[in-house]
């Protein structure tokens, strides 16, 4: 089958779950014998997404800079994009991003499904009235909407009125097994893999959970993958002192041996509607922690491992049991076999069934 893949931005340029998807998708579907070409706004025109060994053809695109907030990158690439399909005349297009049925409908290409990714919210969408008023035009003729959790695609229901199946993501589970010999830290370590400098990740609640179990579990550490800026770098140092430890990770291929050194991976963002770092985390044998809220519950297999939003005191509960877990003989298997039903092999043929679904129903 001929499928195009289209999302404004490409991953590792832009590090999100969408963009993330958008690769991993691609690789998953290229392995598989499809005839992949996917379409983006830049970095650099011909550029390939990674692994050279899938035969991917990549369009990325220019995309003109104007300087209002709410004509930004989403919306300037969809002509240049549906150029792009209406040239590689594809069976189905795939677009991952809310406005990308646009495209599709200017290059007249049917069927096409949207992707919406995140939690939507009618609130932010109508700050960005240009988005506001394509969404009905990008979504009015998909022969499918598609949302990455049951919590998100209730969301949409409730805010748009738009029904979406939930399709939940995957994941290449393989590439963050932890390597055979690889140690976990001899002291405690809690890793933080989210921004920082994002409020809606809640780092300063994390903080002062880790505040709290400190007594119990001496020599503790929070660990942070992400570089955060100055300010927030100096009210976590002043707050958690010699238990703060900033790792700067440079790119996401080290991100497994983060994962793989951490006794528990915790991200108390709230309204996540997937956490892909849940599966990564558990794929390399180490415990996550999450927050009873949006797509998480859907993800973490463990509702141990759950705590309440904006909840200190609970997170701290869920902390000191990931922790305390890490005394069990089997943990490591276990979370490899939660990550388990996350892995491409697993999530894949769910695309691959819609793709045929909406296919046949248009005739193709």
């Amino acid at each position: 089958m001929r499928i195009a893949l289209t999302h404004p931005y490409c991953w590792p340029y832009v590090q999100r779950g969408g963009e993330r998807l958008f690769a991993d998708l691609t690789r998953y579907l290229a392995s598989r014998g499809h005839d992949v070409v996917t379409v983006s706004a830049g970095p650099e025109r011909g550029s390939r997404l990674e692994d050279g060994v899938l035969a991917v053809r990549h369009r990325a695109l220019n995309s003109p800079r104007l300087a209002r907030h709410d004509i930004d990158q989403p919306v300037t690439y969809l002509p240049q994009a549906a150029w792009s399909l209406r040239r590689h005349k594809p069976d189905v297009v795939h677009g991952m991003f809310h406005l990308d049925g646009v495209a599709a409908r200017l290059a007249g290409r049917r069927p096409y499904v949207v992707h919406v990714q995140g939690m939507p919210s009618r609130q932010v969408a109508e700050r960005r009235r240009v988005h506001a008023r394509l969404l009905p035009y990008s979504m009015g003729r998909a022969a499918a909407v598609i949302a990455v959790s049951r919590a998100a695609a209730n969301q949409l229901a409730a805010d748009f009125g738009l029904e979406a199946r939930p399709v939940l993501n995957g994941v290449f589970t393989d590439d963050f097994r932890r390597a055979p010999g690889a140690d976990r830290s001899d002291t405690p370590t809690i890793l933080f893999p989210g921004d920082p400098d994002d409020p809606r990740k809640r780092i300063d609640v994390l903080a002062t959970a880790v505040e709290q179990l400190l007594p119990s579990w001496p020599g503790l550490r929070l660990s942070i993958a992400a570089p955060p800026s100055p300010d927030v770098a100096a009210r976590l140092h002043a707050r958690l002192g010699p238990a703060l430890e900033l790792l700067d990770v440079a790119s996401p291929s080290e991100m497994p041996a983060a994962y793989a050194r951490a006794w528990v991976t915790c991200l108390p963002a709230v309204r996540e509607a997937f956490g892909l770092v849940f599966i990564e985390s558990l794929a390399a044998g180490t415990p996550a922690v999450g927050i009873r809220d949006g797509g998480v519950p859907e993800v973490l297999g463990e509702p141990a491992w759950l705590a309440a939003p904006d909840d200190p005191a609970d997170l701290a509960a869920a902390l000191h049991r990931a922790l305390t877990a890490q005394r069990e003989s089997r943990l490591e298997d276990m979370c490899v076999e939660l990550a388990r039903p996350f892995d491409w092999s697993a999530r894949g043929p769910a695309f691959e069934a819609l793709y045929e679904e909406v296919t046949a129903a248009a005739g193709r």
